[in-house]
Parts: structure tokens; C-alpha cells; sequence
């Protein structure tokens, strides 16, 4: 199972974690890991001020954290890669799971 975990500190910091794997096809044909790999990529490439972030990317797992105040354009994109992973999970709740906490 792919276990995503989100932790919101305020309005301006960040961090998460993807990590795992879905097994919910061979090795290759794993059409949700190809679409978290996908959202989750594809999300980091998007952001503006990636200086701004610890970003660590490995076998099976992906982190990042916020080093300082983002800005609105990144927020939105975190808040894409969180929806879009909440949209796979719902379908495939036995290969994703998504969790989020807000912080005071």
C-alpha cells in the first residue's frame, strides 16, 4: 500500500510524505503507482519557488518539507497533489491512503 501524509502548520508551511507501493499490478503494469508517481512528480515540477523546500525523492518514497513561508501559487499546488492523490484513493482505497493534519 501507498501511504501519503500531509501536515498543514498554519497557512504557510508544509510537509509530506509518499511512500510505498500499491502491488495492484506486476512490476511495471501498476497502473495506481503510475499515477501517484505521476501526480506526485509531476506536482513538484510545477513549483515555483523550489528553493523553498527539503525535497528528497527515492526508491518507493517521496518527502518534502517547507524551509520557510510559501507563497499562494505552490500552496495551490500542494493543495493539487493532495486532491488528485484523495481522487485515487477514493477509487482505490485498498492500494492509497491519504492522510492530512493541520497543526496550530
Amino acid at each position: 500500500m501507498i501511504r501519503a501524509h500531509f501536515e498543514f502548520k498554519g497557512q504557510n508551511h508544509v510537509s509530506f510524505t509518499v511512500e510505498g507501493h500499491a502491488k495492484s499490478g506486476e512490476w511495471g503494469h501498476d497502473l495506481v503507482c503510475a499515477g501517484v508517481s505521476s501526480v506526485v512528480i509531476g506536482g513538484l515540477s510545477a513549483l515555483k519557488f523550489e528553493k523553498r523546500f527539503i525535497i528528497a525523492i527515492g526508491e518507493g518514497q517521496v518527502s518534502l518539507a517547507s524551509k520557510q513561508a510559501i507563497d499562494d501559487y505552490d500552496r495551490i499546488v500542494i493543495a493539487t497533489i493532495l486532491r488528485q492523490l484523495e481522487t485515487i484513493a477514493a477509487e482505490h482505497p485498498e492500494n492509497l491512503s491519504v492522510k492530512k493534519t493541520i497543526a496550530r
